[in-house]
């Protein structure tokens, strides 16, 4: 859904994002998108040194070293 809020463009609004945008907040292509989940995967942080460098290595897979690192979570 499209969510033009001018308190949530104020909000998220930096230099870093005023950089895309010419016209500044007043850009006709600056254009929020809100996402309404029902339903999320929350997986454990993998960004370990030793996760990190098994990446690398290319040993083992995270997803399989992770399997039992999810939980299912009801947004609503």
């Amino acid at each position: 859904m499209i969510d033009d809020d001018r308190a949530v463009i104020d909000r998220l609004w930096n230099r870093f994002v005023a950089a895309w945008f010419e016209e500044g907040k007043e850009d006709p292509k600056l254009c929020l998108l809100r996402f309404d989940p029902a339903d999320a995967e929350i997986w454990k942080d993998a960004s370990s040194i030793v996760a990190g460098v098994k990446l690398f290595l290319g040993m083992g897979d995270p997803k399989a070293d992770y399997r039992d690192s999810v939980a299912q979570v009801r947004m609503k």
